[in-house]
C-alpha cells in the first residue's frame, strides 16, 4: 500500500484499540493494494477453519444507534438511517488527501474510498447537472436497457435522500454547525454543486459498504444495517466467501439484546463478530473475499459499479446463474396491443404482477420467470379484445386469474402457443440487439480519447452485461426450440 494509505490503516487500528478497546494485536489480517480493485483484506498468518477473524466493538460501527446521539435535535423518523449516516459522512468528508477531522469517527472515515468516478450513479448525476464527463456519458449510452432502468431507479433514491438531508440542514443550522468542514457550517453552501457531489460521495460509501446488522426487532426493518471498519476493505468474490458475520437472527421477533442472551454463538455481546469458514482455512497471503449476495450482474453493476467476470459460453456451460430483466420489451408488447393496453396494465398492477419480468439461466435450466409468463399470458388473452370492459374481457381475466392462483394449469392451448411465440420474440430481440453492435462498439478504439485509466476496464464490464443478456436469451431459446414446457 502507498505510505498514506498504510498510515491510515495503522491509525484505524490505533483508534479501534485505544478508543474502543479492540484487541488489534491479535488481528491476523491487513489491508493491501489489489491491482485493478483498489485495496483488499489479506491474511498475515495461517488461519485455521472456524476461527474468529475479528470482533469490531459496536460503538465503532456507524449506524443509527451510534450516529443518532450525535444529533439530538433530529427527531426520530425525520431521516432514515441511510440518510442520517450519509449526512454524518457529508459533514465530515476529508478534504483532498487530508484525513477527516471528525472527533468521533475520523480515523474510520479517513479510510473510506474517495473516488467514485467509475460508478454509474456518478455518471447520471453529472449528466443531470450538465457537468462535462465524456466517459460517463459514453458508458451510459452503451449499457443495456435493463441496466439503464436500474440506474435511473438508483438515482431516484439518491435525489430523494439529498432532498431530505439538504432540507434538514437548511432548516436547522445547529446541525451544520457540528461539521468539521468550515465552509459547510453555512447553510447557503448546500446550494452549490460541490456539496451535492460531496453528498454523492457520502451516499455511495453508505450504499456500497453497508452490511446487514440486526438493530431492530423486525428482520426487514430499514435500520438493520451498519458501516463496519476493517470489513469494508474486503472485496466481493463470486464464489465462496471467507468472512461470515454472526447475526442476531436466531430468535426473530425478539429484541436483539434478548436474542443475544439466548444465542449459543461464542462472541462478545458488545462486538460485531466475524468468523472464518468452518470448512476451510486460509494461508498467509490469501485474500479474504466477501460475497455480496447471489445477485445478477445488472444489480452488482448498478449498486456497486462492477460485475462478476464472464467468459464466452460461461452461462451455458458452467455453474453460473444469470438473469435478464425484460421490462422494456414487455412494455413494448403491451403498447402494441392497442386500445386494450391500459386494461392489461391495470390488471397486472391490481394482481401484483406488474414488473420484475425476467429470464433466468441456472446451472440446471434456462427459463422465464413465473411473473413474465403470467404477463405474457394476459397479453395474449386480451390483445384481440377492445379496450372496454366487456363480458369477453371479464371472462378472459377471470381465466387468467385462475392460472395465476393455481386453480388451473392453462388458459387454453392456443394461449400457451401464443405465449411461447412472444417469449421467442423476446429472446430473439435480446439476442439481436446484443449481437448487433454493442459487443463490438465497446472496443478500445471507440472509447473517448484521453479518458481515465479505468475506461478500458469499464468497457469490459459493460461488455459483460451484454454478454450475459445474450447467453441467457440463447439458453432460453434453446429450451423453447427443444419443446420444453415452462
Amino acid at each position: 500500500m502507498a505510505d498514506l494509505e498504510r498510515q491510515r490503516w495503522e491509525r484505524l487500528l490505533k483508534w479501534l484499540k485505544e478508543v474502543h478497546g479492540m484487541d488489534t494485536d491479535a488481528l491476523r489480517l491487513e489491508a493491501r493494494d489489489v491491482p485493478g480493485a483498489g485495496r483488499g483484506l489479506f491474511a498475515t498468518k495461517d488461519i485455521p477453519p472456524g476461527s474468529t477473524l475479528f470482533e469490531i466493538p459496536r460503538k465503532a460501527l456507524m449506524n443509527i444507534t451510534t450516529v443518532s446521539p450525535i444529533y439530538p435535535s433530529v427527531k426520530e423518523g425525520r431521516l432514515t438511517s441511510n440518510q442520517l449516516v450519509t449526512m454524518h459522512l457529508l459533514l465530515h468528508k476529508p478534504l483532498g488527501e487530508e484525513d477527516s477531522k471528525d472527533r468521533i469517527f475520523g480515523p474510520y472515515i479517513s479510510t473510506l474510498p474517495r473516488d467514485f468516478s467509475s460508478h454509474p450513479l456518478t455518471w447520471i448525476v453529472k449528466r443531470k447537472l450538465k457537468k462535462v464527463d465524456p466517459c460517463g456519458d459514453y458508458f451510459l449510452d452503451q449499457v443495456p436497457p435493463s441496466s439503464w432502468e436500474a440506474i435511473v431507479k438508483l438515482s431516484k433514491r439518491f435525489w430523494k435522500d439529498w432532498e431530505a438531508v439538504s432540507k434538514l440542514l437548511k432548516e436547522d443550522p445547529t446541525i451544520a454547525a457540528l461539521s468539521s468542514r468550515p465552509m459547510l457550517k453555512m447553510a447557503k453552501s448546500l446550494d452549490s454543486e460541490e456539496y451535492l457531489m460531496d453528498f454523492l460521495w457520502a451516499w455511495l460509501n453508505v450504499n456500497t459498504r453497508c452490511i446487514f446488522n440486526r438493530i431492530q426487532q423486525s428482520p426487514s426493518h430499514p435500520d438493520n444495517f451498519t458501516l463496519c471498519p476493517i470489513l469494508d476493505f474486503a472485496n466481493h468474490g463470486p464464489g465462496r466467501t471467507h468472512i461470515f458475520p454472526v447475526i442476531d437472527a436466531d430468535i426473530w421477533g425478539v429484541p436483539p439484546k434478548l436474542a443475544r442472551r439466548d444465542s449459543r454463538a461464542p462472541r462478545k455481546a458488545d462486538a460485531f463478530t466475524f468468523l472464518g469458514s468452518s470448512d476451510y482455512g486460509l494461508s498467509a497471503g490469501d485474500e479474504l473475499l466477501l460475497k455480496y449476495g447471489a445477485h445478477p450482474n445488472r444489480f452488482l453493476f448498478t449498486e456497486y459499479g462492477f460485475v462478476n467476470p464472464l467468459t464466452d459460453g460461461a452461462v451455458t456451460t458452467n455453474d453460473y446463474s444469470a438473469e435478464v430483466d425484460v421490462q422494456d420489451l414487455v412494455e413494448e408488447l403491451i403498447e402494441q396491443s392497442g386500445s386494450v393496453a391500459p386494461l392489461i396494465k391495470s390488471t397486472l398492477e391490481e394482481a401484483g404482477y406488474w414488473g420484475e419480468w425476467t429470464l433466468h439461466k441456472s446451472p440446471t435450466s434456462a427459463h422465464p420467470s413465473w411473473r413474465l409468463l403470467s404477463a405474457l399470458r394476459l397479453i395474449c388473452a386480451l390483445e384481440r379484445c377492445s379496450g372496454e370492459a366487456t363480458l369477453q374481457t371479464r371472462l378472459a381475466i377471470d381465466s387468467w386469474l385462475d392460472v395465476t392462483n393455481g386453480s388451473k394449469d392453462t388458459i387454453s392451448r392456443a394461449n400457451e402457443d401464443a405465449c411461447r411465440r412472444k417469449l421467442l420474440w423476446l429472446c430473439e430481440t435480446i439476442r439481436f440487439r446484443a449481437r448487433k453492435d454493442r459487443l463490438s462498439a465497446l472496443g478500445a478504439g471507440s472509447l473517448p480519447r484521453g479518458g481515465p485509466d479505468w475506461a478500458p476496464w469499464m468497457a469490459e464490464v459493460i461488455r459483460t452485461l451484454w454478454l450475459e443478456e445474450l447467453e441467457v436469451a440463447e439458453a432460453v431459446l434453446a429450451c423453447i426450440h427443444a419443446g420444453m414446457e415452462f
